[in-house]
């Protein structure tokens, strides 16, 4: 099973459904807009293929539900299915259906301490 967690200059963008991780993107060349605006492009493009809310709504939540099921059971998940997890999740945080807060984290990159030398002449 391979699992998609990376981490970026800027830190990490963590899904998490039902409190596990699912996988976590980098931020750094793309940013938290970058993938809010996937989200928002893809409500958009549903409604312009005469979808409706509560449509689109059901069919976020069972992607992200069947995704959900996928990485319970070990089986292998590509870099696309995880992109579109992630735009599910973001639609539904925009449709105000799911909080922000409960499904995604943001964690910024850890800096790494500068090692100075000591001076040994005291």
């Amino acid at each position: 099973m391979r699992k998609y967690i990376c981490e970026g200059k800027d830190g990490m963008l963590c899904i998490f459904i039902h409190n596990k991780l699912l996988c976590g993107f980098p931020l750094g060349k793309n940013k938290l807009k970058d993938y809010e605006r996937d989200a928002n492009d893809m409500i958009v493009s549903g409604l312009r293929d005469n979808k409706n809310i509560k449509f689109q709504i059901y069919v976020y939540s069972h992607y992200i539900q069947e995704m959900y099921k996928k990485k319970k059971e070990n089986k292998y998940n590509e870099y696309e299915d995880y992109k579109l997890l992630v735009a599910c999740v973001l639609a539904l945080v925009k449709l105000k259906i799911l909080q922000f807060d409960t499904v995604v984290s943001i964690f910024p990159k850890k800096k790494k301490r500068k090692i100075t030398s000591l001076s040994l002449n005291k």
